[in-house]
């Protein structure tokens, strides 16, 4: 009786995963939509087509775009032309006395802008210097309160972006992410929802580009920074915490 409840409970999944799988060139859109799933099981199936489909958007389809974008243009000028061609606004920032607001256009460019002079509530900036870049999109999806288990979010290609050990809704155990061609970015330990034990990040080559150890959330004793050629870049060592 169990193995038949189990069932029910897998056959929607089920059916999306062969529907979907069998027109995969067919459903990129719907695989894209499958990432942000509450479900670990249909993530996965999004991934799995996603890997086998996905075409990089081209990045002639911003050039112009970009181009059109000249210094001394205000702040809300710029947002107007990238917000009418679907960018999105992301997360702004401000380095050196410079507003930084970047725009997600598709799911691999954004534009970033620098903007100078900006008094916020008072004057806006003007454009200082635009760069198109090349920056996957990630599919962000928060676990459900109290969530155990693995969690694993993707890259918008299909590549797999995080995966998480969680306990009662808290990062608790191994923490990896990966860059969007698959290949090793971190790996560090979690306990109780912060960082504490072995810490390793690579370069997207696979080399090593630091490594160290965490203690409720704070770096301590010796860490190590490589240059891509392997030799080591810097050393420092922080304070030991019991």
């Amino acid at each position: 009786m169990e193995g038949v409840l189990d069932m029910r409970r897998r056959l929607p999944t089920l059916v999306i995963a062969v529907g979907l799988l069998a027109g995969a060139k067919g459903f990129a859109a719907t695989a894209r939509d499958l990432l942000a799933s509450p479900a670990q099981s249909i993530r996965d199936v999004g991934a799995q087509i996603l890997r086998g489909s996905f075409v990089p958007p081209p990045r002639t389809n911003w050039e112009a775009l970009v181009a059109s974008l000249k210094p001394g243009m205000k702040e809300s000028t710029v947002a107007g032309l990238l917000s009418s061609a679907g960018g999105t606004n992301e997360p702004d920032g401000t380095a050196a006395g410079e507003l930084i607001k970047t725009y997600r256009m598709d799911d691999l460019w954004v534009v970033r802008c620098w903007f100078t002079n900006s008094v916020p509530g008072k004057s806006e900036g003007a454009l200082s210097e635009t760069r198109l870049i090349e920056d996957m999109n990630r599919i962000l999806v928060e676990p459900p309160a109290g969530f155990t288990g693995d969690w694993v979010l993707y890259w918008a290609n299909g590549a797999t972006n995080l995966d998480i050990q969680y306990l009662n809704g808290r990062p608790d155990g191994l923490n990896t992410s990966y860059y969007p061609s698959g290949s090793l970015s971190d790996v560090a330990t979690c306990r109780d929802g912060v960082l504490d034990g072995d810490a390793t990040s690579y370069y997207s080559s696979g080399k090593v580009q630091s490594k160290g150890q965490y203690r409720d959330g704070k770096q301590v004793g010796h860490w190590i920074w490589y240059k891509l050629d392997g030799t080591v870049d810097s050393e420092k060592d922080f304070e030991k915490r019991e």
